[in-house]
């Protein structure tokens, strides 16, 4: 508007003293009104001037105080938008946080190991139960090559081939599946364990979800199982001893030993328990059984009256001859139901030279 009112000064007197030379000029009016009218045109030009300008410059104050109004609400506005804007960030930061808190405890409470690892087969996360199954620490190993770790040398190039199969494919045999291998310890020792690798993809990269257990004692117990299994097995074969597994449900042996065919001439596969009843030609009931048939002490062993009971019988073998076999028969539930099967676990030896042992005996 300033800028407006610059030429005013000049343009304006120049202007009323033209006015004042035509009239000097034509006669229209002597000196003295001639001076007169030129300070009076002056005067009121520059009043008009100035009250325009006046009016200009209150209108733009108006519009100025409001766009600052506008702005200063803007501003407000923008204020709490970003305050709120803030705390909801503060907040997702704060449950992220409590979030991946809670992850970590639930991995490092977690009795499997847990590793991750990223697609350069790097360790990415390493959880406590990880540290004692393989004796790293998680800063001793996060940033450190897997294979190089806790894989057994001979078992480095098929892992490092088999990540670079499924970074090109996708697939990969023992992704997704629970597997028995061998690992590496920190001292040097390698010892079983179970493993189930889950890929999980994120963007355009892949990471590996591991779930360890060390199954070492399993292992054990399972040596031991078999051991015990195979003694149990050479006992019976020095004691002439025929193990059996009978459902009474199906009038049926599930199992029957190799053994039922030198002591009764009739192979494995023959023997039923119906020919077993037709063999037997007396049977003497002992322990709790004393004094029952072999039919009522079967039916009390059923409902759980009796556990325990011995029997000696004689029995007609297949070529015509007459033996004594002993049973001794041991009752236990074979669930929690009450009302479920009952199976027994009799051991039998021989009277003259042969036996007949019953390892498990299944009641209906």
């Amino acid at each position: 508007m300033a800028r407006r009112l610059i030429l005013a000064p000049v343009l304006i007197p120049l202007m009323t003293g033209l006015l004042k030379a035509v009239g000097l000029g034509t006669g229209m009016h002597n000196v003295e009104v001639a001076s007169w009218l030129f300070a009076f045109l002056n005067l009121f030009i520059f009043t008009l001037a100035i009250w325009w300008s006046a009016s200009l410059l209150h209108r733009a104050e108006i519009v100025r105080s409001g766009a600052e109004a506008d702005l200063q609400k803007a501003y407000t506005e923008l204020e709490r938008r970003v305050s709120e804007r803030t705390a909801e960030l503060s907040r997702a930061v704060t449950t992220m946080q409590e979030s991946e808190a809670r992850a970590r405890l639930v991995l490092d409470t977690a009795l499997d190991a847990v590793i991750t690892m990223d697609s350069r087969g790097m360790v990415t996360s390493w959880n406590r139960q990880a540290e004692q199954t393989f004796g790293w620490s998680r800063q001793e190993i996060i940033g450190q090559s897997l294979a190089s770790t806790i894989i057994p040398p001979r078992y480095r190039e098929a892992h490092e081939r088999g990540l670079k199969h499924f970074l090109a494919t996708q697939e990969g045999p023992v992704l997704n599946k629970r597997i028995e291998i061998t690992a590496l310890h920190r001292s040097g020792r390698e010892f079983p364990l179970e493993l189930a690798i889950t890929p999980i993809r994120l963007g355009d990269f892949f990471i590996f979800s591991a779930f360890v257990r060390d199954i070492s004692e399993r292992k054990r117990a399972e040596e031991a199982v078999r051991r015990t299994e195979d003694l149990y097995r050479r006992a019976i074969t020095a004691a002439n001893a025929v193990p059996y597994l009978s459902d009474y449900a199906t009038s049926s042996y599930a199992f029957i030993g190799e053994g039922i065919q030198p002591l009764t001439g009739y192979s494995a596969s023959e023997m039923t328990p119906q020919l077993w009843e037709e063999l037997s030609r007396e049977t003497i009931m002992r322990g709790e059984a004393k004094g029952l048939s072999a039919a009522e002490a079967v039916h009390r062993a059923r409902s759980g009256q009796i556990k325990r009971w011995q029997s000696d019988c004689v029995i007609t073998t297949r070529d015509g001859q007459r033996r004594w076999v002993a049973d001794s028969s041991k009752c236990s539930d074979t669930t929690a139901d009450a009302s479920a099967s009952r199976r027994s676990d009799p051991v039998a030896s021989p009277r003259a030279s042969r036996a007949r042992t019953n390892t498990s005996v299944m009641l209906r």
